[in-house]
């Protein structure tokens, strides 16, 4: 009979997030890199915790309406314990995939039109300019998982580590034009990604997470969840998004 394998539990939640533009490699660069400074190293012998100071991505384009404009994406780390660099390098590696996944393909992003009346033409690289002299394009917008959290447990199925990041979005006004997102739609490929490491954490210690479980939030697909109900779940929360403040015990 073989030793018992430490896991890991990677629960997304089926509220959204907008995050305009920024998707693929740009959104796991901005998220990787807004996120590591919160993160201290533990001192020998000790464990430590994240800050819990919000880290903002500035100027991220989006569309209201039909016209070009910018909101910022603020990633908090509102909960996290972990006794190693490589117990912290691993859950944020394992969170940063998983929300970059959920802001991907045409499940969670659409092309969207735009039009500048004035002339300008500010975002030219994408733009073609009519007789009239405005400017016209897609911007392709994405939404994703408003929170992530990620929990690691011991072979005995003792805790071991966990950390909890809640996403907002802030613009000035208007509301983007694309709102959709359900978490069932997109669980399996947010698994899929997870059974390899992330780009900057070791092999070795992506191997700490042992055998790691993707789930919407309330629900495990492929852990025993119900995928018919899920996806009824999924209807009524694709447009909504109540505040969540995911707590460490809720997991």
């Amino acid at each position: 009979m073989s030793a018992p394998l430490p896991s890991t539990k990677v629960e997304v939640s089926n509220n959204y997030v907008h995050v305009g533009e920024l998707s693929g490699s740009a959104l796991y660069s901005a998220m990787w890199n807004a996120l590591t400074p919160q993160c201290p190293d533990p001192k020998p012998g000790s464990n430590a915790s994240c800050a819990s100071n919000g880290a903002v991505v500035k100027d991220v384009s989006t569309v209201v309406g039909t016209e070009m404009t910018v909101g910022q994406p603020t990633f908090t780390i509102d909960d996290s314990f972990y006794k190693s660099t490589q117990e912290r390098d691993a859950m944020l590696g394992a969170a940063v995939n998983a929300f970059q996944q959920s802001a991907s393909g045409n499940k969670s992003c659409s092309s969207v039109p735009w039009l500048e009346l004035d002339g300008a033409c500010p975002h030219d690289k994408r733009a073609v300019s009519p007789p009239s002299g405005s400017c016209t394009g897609h911007a392709t917008l994405c939404n994703a998982a408003n929170s992530i959290s990620v929990q690691l447990n011991e072979a005995n199925e003792a805790e071991a580590a966990w950390m909890n990041i809640d996403i907002a979005w802030e613009l000035g006004s208007g509301t983007p034009a694309w709102l959709e997102f359900a978490c069932e739609l997109i669980i399996d490929a947010i698994g899929a990604l997870l059974t390899s490491a992330a780009p900057e954490v070791a092999p070795e210690d992506w191997a700490l997470l042992g055998e790691v479980l993707p789930c919407c939030e309330g629900s495990c697909i492929g852990g025993g969840g119900d995928s018919s109900a899920d996806a009824a779940a999924a209807a009524a929360h694709a447009t909504s998004q109540p505040p969540l403040s995911p707590s460490r015990p809720a997991l």
